[in-house]
């Protein structure tokens, strides 16, 4: 009887809540007719009003005329720095060397796309090969046979001038956030999600205004899109290198072998001189470690080589049993 009735108040339960919903439902759909015939009724219900409205484009439109006021020296400064650079490439890659002023002035022409698509060949042959080589020679020789060799060259320009740049800026911000989990979690990770999220395009209105309108404007909105990722590999790399191979301090230690980062190469024996299960296996001939004064390597002798000079661990003599004893003194 009483689980007749649980069920029974279980089921109505439910009926009861998919009627509310109906009723839910069924007003919404009677209010958008009532408003459809007659607006009057509830004017801010069809119509936002306007005072309710967020001010935001005014807010960044004040922000944007703030800094062209007092901070257009710093972001003109910023992109004549950058521009030394990108106005080499481009004199090289396309637009040639102009040397000296009016009548007298001598103009270097810049490289010839026969030079171009030959260093091409030349560092993809040096990179990966005489396939790679083909790849780089025959993409370059297909941009010159298509008519857009000066316009291609021009982006190459910015590209190489931008790569470098955004590798050692993400390197730097990367590094900073494995070290702080905390900046990387509160501060590094927002930004680079609001960065990747934008379109690229969106940044470049505002280095407009504050870097002018030049080729710096166009690399700087491209590089704000392309750092991100670098940040992150940074950040996925470091975090990836397994504990054992990380010094003292925290950092990688890349370039020391995988004994040097070992707590305990060795291994650990019982005291019948058995391996414990779960270490690693002894070296034949010795072992390096990480001196705790200087931090640098010092060779440590193993266990093994000790004792093949008839000495053990701690360097003292082993002594011989009783029975040993009289087995000697007999013979």
């Amino acid at each position: 009887m009483t689980v007749a009735g649980e069920a029974l108040g279980r089921e109505t339960g439910l009926n009861l809540q998919k009627w509310r919903w109906t009723a839910a439902w069924a007003s919404l759909v009677v209010l958008a007719l009532v408003l459809a015939f007659d607006r009057s009724l509830i004017s801010w219900a069809s119509d936002y009003p306007k005072e309710w409205i967020v001010p935001i484009a005014d807010w960044v439109s004040a922000l944007m005329n703030f800094l062209k006021r007092n901070f257009t020296w710093l972001t003109r400064g910023i992109s004549d720095v950058i521009g030394v650079p990108v106005n080499f490439v481009l004199q090289l890659l396309a637009k040639g060397f102009k040397i000296g002023r009016g009548l007298e002035a001598v103009t270097l022409p810049s490289l010839s796309w026969v030079g171009v698509v030959a260093a091409s060949a030349i560092v993809g042959h040096r990179l990966g090969g005489m396939r790679l080589a083909l790849l780089a020679g025959l993409c370059m020789l297909y941009i010159a046979l298509f008519g857009q060799w000066q316009s291609s060259m021009l982006t190459l320009a910015l590209i190489l001038v931008c790569v470098p740049m955004c590798i050692a800026v993400g390197l730097v911000f990367g590094i900073w956030g494995y070290r702080n989990p905390w900046i990387d979690r509160l501060l590094i990770t927002p930004v680079l999600d609001l960065m990747q999220t934008m379109p690229t395009f969106a940044y470049l209105i505002p280095m407009l205004l504050l870097f002018g309108n030049s080729p710096v404007s166009a690399m700087l909105a491209t590089a704000i899109f392309a750092t991100p990722p670098m940040v992150r590999a940074t950040i996925l790399g470091l975090s990836r290198v397994p504990p054992r191979s990380t010094s003292s301090d925290g950092w990688p230690a890349a370039r020391l072998p995988a004994a040097l980062a070992d707590p305990d190469p060795l291994g650990a024996a019982d005291a019948d001189g058995r391996r414990q299960p779960g270490h690693h296996a002894r070296p034949q001939h010795g072992d390096h470690r990480l001196d705790d004064r200087g931090g640098r390597p010092r060779l440590r002798r193993a266990a093994g080589a000790e004792s093949a000079e008839g000495r053990t661990g701690d360097g003292s003599r082993p002594r011989r049993s009783s029975v040993a004893r009289r087995t000697c003194s007999t013979g």
